[in-house]
């Protein structure tokens, strides 16, 4: 793909979250999206990552998982916050 003069490469790392399965609420369905998509990112680029239940427990360098989901966590209430701001 060319953006201008230059030519940009995308590797997406797709996460994705299904309804009801997943998550019945918007917020709860963008969390396990994210969560799978840092799992697609883990098994390397132009990767996607459909949610598991085993996702949440997954004790893959159990801390490393742990600040992931803090930090999902904390940007998905800032994510939320902004969106009721503009609105």
């Amino acid at each position: 793909m060319r953006l201008e003069n230059d030519e940009v490469i995308m590797m997406p790392s797709i996460g994705i979250a299904t309804f009801p399965d997943d998550g019945d609420e918007v917020q709860i369905l963008m969390k396990n999206a994210d969560l799978a998509m840092y799992f697609a990112k883990h098994s390397g680029p132009n990767s996607f990552q459909y949610h598991q239940d085993s996702m949440n427990t997954t004790n893959r360098s159990g801390s490393r998982w742990r600040k992931i989901r803090g930090r999902l966590s904390r940007a998905m209430s800032l994510r939320c916050t902004t969106s009721r701001r503009q609105t």
